[in-house]
């Protein structure tokens, strides 16, 4: 056997001179030997660890095996913890008596250090630690043991919030309390595993909702910790005006989330930007993607963004807004036109009956892109559109012998946007020869 000094334990004075060649060789701890010749574990030769209290050591092919003992007042749970820069190479906890408890291999590399771990039930006593060279390289380690038995275990944070993306990661941290204590080992669980999965500590996202994620430490039941994981909404990709029910102080908006599942938001928010107050207000909700706002003004665009959300028990939790989009209200009513006068044509045939043609025309109005022509198809019959012109004249067919009326609506379209203006006078259109 051969022997090295402890740098944080004194020689006795009895071998201080005996050993003065191997003090001058060696500052470090523990016990190195290339082969136990006495066959009794190197008990004799163990350094004392105190508890937390972190120990810094190496290993080599002349410091093969170095063995530590500590002792434990009451029964208990014990963490020895070893954090490695070396390959091959063990750690082994032992009894008194010599009898293996437990043994943990090393894989680590010099360039990237591990930590490895065990945690072990252990009656009052003493206990051996052993760490060894496999038939690699040695390298430094550190040994850190701990009898303080955890009061309590919190999550570093108790709520966390992912985008709906499949495969978002987020790590989830948990403290124990006191921090110098035993950590035991974690049993994870999700409330919804279709809203997010947990391995370790680290949540992924799988859909839209929220879950709650509990830690158990194995070792003490009684610890347990909670964390609120809320999938949040997508963005919304697009917001656009629903031409369709726009009116002059109403704008009518129609939101896109692009899902293909059938998982879908709980409803939606709507934001408008106020110019007083300088910022975006909200000023609706609803559980369909279209919303009307309302007491706007006429042919005038305005700033729109809209966001999804989700109903938690901790309240509605929105997703991120969508991008700005400048939405306008339908244009201004026109006013009415008047028809001007008739020019009958020639003969032609109109539903299989002898008809004519004529030409209608009516004053121009400002403003207008295109003016609707209503008619009566016979006498007595209820007012249908019969055609659209863009200039103010239209050439139509009517069966001869009857009279009818007709009159022009003109239409202001902008932006996609269409308000018909008020209606002509009624003008009687007479075929009778």
């Amino acid at each position: 056997m051969k022997k090295k000094t402890i740098s944080h334990r004194r020689i006795p004075a009895l071998f201080a001179t005996a050993l003065l060649t191997a003090v001058l060789s060696f500052s470090v701890t523990g016990f190195c030997e290339t082969a136990d010749a006495d066959q009794n574990g190197t008990k004799e030769t163990a350094t004392a660890l105190k508890m937390k209290t972190t120990v810094k050591d190496s290993l080599s092919d002349q410091d093969d095996v170095d063995v530590f003992s500590f002792s434990v007042d009451k029964s208990c749970y014990v963490m020895v913890r070893c954090t490695s820069a070396f390959q091959s190479a063990s750690f082994s906890l032992k009894s008194e008596a010599g009898k293996s408890i437990v043994k943990r291999y090393v894989t680590g590399t010099l360039a990237e250090p591990e930590e490895y771990k065990i945690i072990q039930q252990l009656t009052a006593g003493t206990y051996y630690l052993e760490v060894s060279k496999g038939a690699q390289v040695g390298g430094d380690y550190n040994v850190y043991v701990t009898d303080q038995q955890p009061t309590a275990m919190t999550f570093s944070q108790t709520t966390l919030a992912l985008d709906d993306e499949t495969g978002t990661k987020a790590k989830i941290r948990l403290e124990m309390i006191p921090k110098d204590s035993v950590e035991p080992t974690i049993e994870w669980e999700s409330s919804d595993v279709f809203v997010a999965r947990v391995d370790d500590g680290e949540v992924t996202a799988n859909g839209l909702g929220y879950a709650t994620v509990t830690a158990v430490a194995k070792e003490f039941p009684s610890l347990k910790a909670e964390c609120i994981v809320t999938i949040r909404p997508r963005q919304v990709s697009d917001v656009n005006v629903n031409a369709n029910a726009t009116k002059k102080k109403k704008l009518a908006v129609i939101c896109t989330m692009g899902y293909s599942s059938a998982k879908m938001p709980d409803g939606y928010h709507y934001y408008i930007y106020d110019k007083k107050a300088g910022k975006y207000v909200l000023k609706g909700k609803s559980t369909k993607n279209t919303y009307t706002f309302k007491g706007l003004k006429e042919e005038t665009g305005y700033k729109v963004r809209v966001c999804a959300y989700i109903k938690t028990p901790a309240g509605e939790v929105e997703g991120e807004l969508s991008k700005e989009k400048t939405l306008y209200t339908a244009p201004k009513t026109l006013k009415a036109t008047k028809i001007t006068g008739m020019t009958k044509g020639g003969m032609t045939t109109l539903k299989g009956h002898p008809a004519r043609t004529l030409t209608l025309k009516w004053n121009k109005v400002k403003g207008a892109t295109s003016y609707k022509i209503y008619g009566q198809e016979s006498a007595g019959e209820k007012f249908k559109l019969m055609t659209t012109s863009k200039k103010p004249s239209v050439q139509l067919a009517a069966g001869v012998g009857f009279t009818y009326q007709v009159y022009v609506v003109p239409v202001r379209t902008k932006r996609g946007i269409s308000t018909d203006g008020k209606k002509s006078p009624k003008f009687t259109v007479d075929m009778r020869e």
